[in-house]
């Protein structure tokens, strides 16, 4: 069993492999947040089906913006170019059929900190 953890920046989304306690698979792509929303989705999803196994329980995603945690929602993303309301757990659960849960990064950061010092 493994997770997914996904860092999307203005700049770059990072995303990890979790096993355990242990990263076991990280990669990094630009956002090309300057294109637009449905590039940078691209983008997210290719990180993603790149980190993606049979085993994938799960994928969490942080965000520097705006969240309706509960639907799944991002609302302007300052960063990214016409990311003002995107239905991003919608959009993930569809393409890779497994649970998404999306935060605001930094509240992303805390939890982490928390759990791991």
């Amino acid at each position: 069993m493994n997770i997914i953890g996904i860092d999307v920046g203005g700049t770059s989304i990072v995303g990890g492999r979790i096993e355990g306690t242990q990263i076991v698979c990280e990669l990094s792509s630009p956002t090309r947040a300057e294109e637009g929303g449905s590039v940078t989705i691209d983008v997210l999803k290719n990180v993603v089906s790149q980190l993606i196994t049979p085993a994938t329980k799960a994928i969490g995603i942080g965000v520097p913006s705006v969240v309706d945690r509960a639907k799944g929602i991002v609302y302007n993303v300052q960063n990214i170019k016409d990311w003002d309301e995107v239905h991003l757990k919608d959009i993930l659960e569809e393409e890779f059929k497994v649970p998404v849960y999306i935060d605001n990064d930094a509240n992303c950061f805390a939890l982490g900190e928390k759990i791991y010092g």
